[in-house]
Formats: C-alpha cells, sequence, structure tokens
C-alpha cells in the first residue's frame, strides 16, 4: 500500500510539473514580443484548417499555441498595404500582427473583432502572423496592396 501511495504522489507531481511547463511557456511566447518578431514559425496545433473564400483566407484553429506566419510582404519603396479581418476567438487567447523590417510589432485584432486596418509598410521585408496561447479560433483576413509598391504572399 505504501509503494502505491509512493507511485501516486510521484505521478501527481510529474503531471503538475508537465502542465505547469506547458502554460507558462504558451504565456511566455504570446506576452513575448522578441519571440514574435523572429523569423520562422514556432507553433503547435490540434485542428488547422485553412482555405480561400471571397473575402480573403479563412482560419479554424483549435488548440492553436505558438506563433506562425500568414503574410510575406515585400516592399520595394516605403508603402502602405490595407488588411481586412474578421476574428472570433471561443477561447484561450489570440491576436493579429503585423511585424515589420524593422522588428517592430504591432496588434492588428486581439481576441474579437472585424475592421479595416492600414498599415505603413517600409522598404523590405515584413510578416503577418497570428499568435495564440490555447485559442480556439475562427480568422478571415485579406491584405491588399495599396500601390503595387509591395509583393504579398500568402502563407499557407
Amino acid at each position: 500500500m505504501k509503494k502505491f501511495i509512493a507511485y501516486l504522489l510521484m505521478a501527481l507531481c510529474i503531471m503538475a510539473l508537465f502542465a505547469s511547463c506547458n502554460s507558462s511557456a504558451e504565456t511566455d511566447i504570446y506576452n513575448n514580443d522578441s519571440e514574435i518578431a523572429k523569423d520562422g514559425d514556432n507553433f503547435g496545433i490540434v485542428e488547422y484548417g485553412s482555405g480561400e473564400v471571397d473575402s480573403g483566407n479563412n482560419f479554424l484553429l483549435t488548440g492553436f499555441n505558438g506563433i506562425k506566419n500568414i503574410y510575406s510582404l515585400k516592399a520595394k519603396a516605403d508603402s502602405t498595404v490595407s488588411v481586412d479581418y474578421d476574428l472570433k476567438t471561443e477561447s484561450g487567447k489570440f491576436k493579429y500582427v503585423y511585424v515589420d523590417a524593422n522588428k517592430s510589432i504591432k496588434v492588428i485584432v486581439e481576441k474579437n473583432g472585424s475592421g479595416n486596418l492600414t498599415l505603413t509598410v517600409p522598404k523590405g521585408d515584413s510578416i503577418i502572423k497570428i499568435v495564440g496561447a490555447g485559442a480556439n479560433v475562427d480568422l478571415t483576413t485579406d491584405v491588399k496592396n495599396s500601390d503595387g509598391n509591395v509583393e504579398i504572399e500568402y502563407i499557407n
């Protein structure tokens, strides 16, 4: 009986350790601008669905944790782009962000919202990303070139 209790306590301690590390790591990435500004993706997900719709691109995400690039912007000169968005977050934390060529971050929308935002895009390579922590979301978005100086690439 003592062995059983010892094994049970050990198992509970290990589960508590993993649970606290996971949620802490998610929060650290979600709130860490230096991680968000880095190049590349760093995410885990339970279910991922994306596709084109009349109003742009749609993402249905379940259990999304981390950072994923959505659009690459290559500006030949300082310019602007127009971002349409409709975000519904059912649970968890989620934000849609813009990282410019200087690694400055602007939140387009966080949690829920719909609208249109004009972004100033400096010459060089910029990126639009999604960032989440345990997020279940439905995001529809489109990015349009305002003056022809920005090459926009959708990243699926």
